[in-house]
């Protein structure tokens, strides 16, 4: 792999690190690995940093042998001392940007890294109700509407004598709203409302707003004050600025997550993980930008994500590599 203008040691580094501990990593691997942690000594204590941390969590051993294998340095075959990492896995494992202000940018790459596989992401702790990584939970109010919370959702609800609101802080959602002609029922977002008065829909939040609308009507409303009414049977996406026109809604698909199940039709694969994501606690990158926009069409079951991502990988001739259950890419072979 040609490193890329930018691509730093510690990029190099943690590369390296989810490299070595894949299944397939060959001999002659572990001696490029060798040739590029000796080039350098800023090498070595990038990886060292890495290797640390991580043993500090229980995951690996700190001593090399655990990635080396025989743990000999064999370095003997005539090799470039500028040999790169072994894949042009597409971009950068991690970005260190100028948040990390602290401490030698080494020890911050490998802090991050560690942090990273670690992650499992619970949204909002504080929230009035939420649901965990690939768990459904049903909240019925006061009203008695009742929500059918998505994985990792949260809402917060605030119910007065004028107005019914519930303010959807991350997730999905499926909405079953009572008619109450005094109080309509606002559904706030980041990105803008939705109003109604008795009607049952869906919401998903990603990079903008998704509402599919099963009964009945709905009004959009985005933060920038555009408006538009949905109609049963149709679907917008809005963001602080617009809202994009209405188009047919895929009911049966946009609702598969309540029967526990993730439908793709004709799917972008970056869009495919950002939503296997969602069902999986560790980390999974997609470490190749042109893969990304390769479609999917499949069914997926949410609770064999790990088989889902095998599946994907075979069927777009990628590769998965698993730095234990936390950390997750898919490379090009």
């Amino acid at each position: 792999m040609a490193a890329k203008n930018g691509h730093s040691v510690e990029d190099d580094a943690i590369e390296w690190f989810v490299f070595l501990r894949d299944a397939s990593t060959t001999d002659e691997d572990r001696a490029r690995f060798l040739v590029w942690r000796d080039a350098d000594p800023a090498h070595a204590r990038a990886f060292g940093e890495i290797e640390r941390l991580w043993s500090n969590l229980d995951h690996v051993s700190p001593q090399s042998p655990d990635l080396l294998g025989s743990g000999k340095e064999d370095v003997s075959r005539p090799m470039p001392s500028h040999t790169p990492p072994p894949h042009a896995i597409g971009g950068h494992v991690l970005s260190f940007g100028s948040r990390v202000a602290f401490g030698s940018k080494v020890a911050a790459a490998a802090l991050v890294l560690c942090g990273l596989l670690i992650w499992a992401w619970i949204p909002h702790d504080f929230a009035d109700y939420r649901s965990g990584i690939g768990e459904r939970r049903t909240v019925l109010l006061d009203d008695n509407s009742e929500i059918e919370l998505g994985t990792a959702t949260a809402i917060d609800v605030a119910f007065s004598p004028t107005q019914r609101e519930v303010r959807l802080l991350e997730g999905e959602a499926f909405f079953t709203i009572t008619k109450d002609a005094a109080r309509p029922f606002i559904v706030a977002t980041p990105q803008g409302e939705i109003e109604v008065r008795g009607t049952a829909f869906n919401v998903k939040i990603t990079d903008a707003v998704a509402v599919a609308v099963a009964e009945h009507s709905v009004t959009v409303r985005s933060a920038g004050g555009a408006t538009a009414s949905v109609q049963q049977g149709k679907m917008v996406r809005f963001d602080q600025k617009t809202v994009s026109p209405a188009s047919n809604a895929d009911l049966e698909a946009i609702q598969a997550w309540r029967r526990d199940q993730l439908v793709f039709i004709d799917t972008p694969l970056e869009t495919v993980l950002t939503d296997l994501r969602r069902y999986r606690r560790g980390r999974i990158d997609l470490l190749s930008a042109v893969a990304g926009q390769k479609r999917i069409t499949a069914v997926f079951e949410k609770n064999r994500i790990d088989d889902a991502l095998d599946t994907i990988a075979e069927s777009l001739d990628l590769r998965v590599i698993r730095a234990t259950s936390l950390f997750t890419a898919l490379v090009t072979n």
